[in-house]
């Protein structure tokens, strides 16, 4: 029995030349070969750069990628620091080896991945959008998850008192204090 196996894309085609059969298999649904468009993160300052000369490995040779653009935000304030960012959707077709999995320890870690290719050409390329986070926007949503878990009747506060609570109970900067006397502001002038 003579079998010749090759990969193409995201499948395995197996070729029996003894049966005159050829067989081809898909990658697993949970497979992260199986995607077809991957993400990258950069500072807005690369962007240019980037669309026209292609994405460029660092120098170990790694291009780092993400599969689920909703974890964007999250990793681009807690790993890259990164506030102002492009984000660019990559076409896979574009990758030369398998993706290898990044061994960060942050719950978003099954999203992240590392492509050892020197570049990824520009044709593989778009830029999806450009962000701009608060980082205050982020810690103010907490507080208001974890509100009604730490005081009693937070829930029953309507929204600017909400607000006055947070201002006035976490004073984790003065940058943060500032922030939420201006959401205090805004709420009371609507």
């Amino acid at each position: 029995m003579l079998i010749f196996s090759i990969k193409l894309g995201y499948q395995i085609i197996y070729i029996d030349f003894t049966k005159s059969k050829i067989l081809i298999f898909t990658f697993e649904k949970n497979s992260k070969y199986m995607k077809r468009f991957y993400y990258h993160i950069s500072s807005i300052e690369n962007k240019e750069s980037i669309l026209k000369n292609g994405l460029i490995a660092n120098e170990d040779g790694q291009i780092f990628l993400i599969d689920n653009f909703k974890v964007a935000d999250t990793i681009a304030m807690h790993q890259l620091r990164l506030y102002d960012f492009s984000i660019f959707k990559i076409n896979s077709t574009g990758f030369k080896c398998e993706l290898i999995d990044d061994n960060v320890a942050e719950f978003t870690s099954s999203s992240q991945f590392i492509l050892e290719q020197d570049l990824i050409a520009p044709e593989f390329i778009k830029l999806k959008e450009d962000r701009n986070i608060n980082p205050f926007d982020e810690t103010l949503a907490y507080n208001l998850r974890i509100g009604s878990h730490i005081y009693e009747n937070f829930d029953s506060l309507s929204l600017l008192d909400k607000y006055k609570h947070i201002r006035d109970n976490h004073s984790y900067s003065d940058k943060f204090t500032t922030y939420m006397e201006n959401k205090v502001c805004e709420l009371e002038e609507s």
